[in-house]
């Protein structure tokens, strides 16, 4: 599965810092993207709509100035869009991503049952 994760840095509660923290317990189960830790070409913003186009989850950390955000609600819209599933965490709830992968992991599963029959 590919994460691609979607932030804010202006309010300060998220921080590079955690972001390593949380694509490192990602990647423990599945792909991450993280713009600020894997973007490194030249058109940045392409890359970033590439990387998101690809996702099968966009996984959105919550906090105070999330909503502001002109590139999150592109990325919201995009994801929309392309129907793919949006899991918002809180910043604070990062350690708990195996437990929020796992349990949609499951959900998905038995959605696609319940579809198959």
């Amino acid at each position: 599965m590919l994460v691609f994760c979607s932030y804010t840095l202006r309010d300060g509660l998220v921080t590079i810092e955690k972001l390593r923290k949380l694509k490192e317990l990602i990647s423990q189960s599945a792909s991450c993207y993280v713009d600020i830790l894997d973007n490194d070409s030249i058109d940045k913003q392409e890359r970033v709509v590439e990387e998101l186009n690809k996702a099968q989850l966009v996984l959105v950390l919550m906090s105070p100035d999330l909503k502001k955000s002109a590139w999150v609600k592109e990325e919201y819209r995009i994801a929309n869009e392309k129907n793919i599933p949006i899991v918002e965490i809180n910043i604070n709830h990062i350690n708990d991503i195996q437990e929020i992968l796992s349990n949609y992991e499951k959900d998905n599963e038995h959605n696609q049952a319940d579809m198959a029959q």
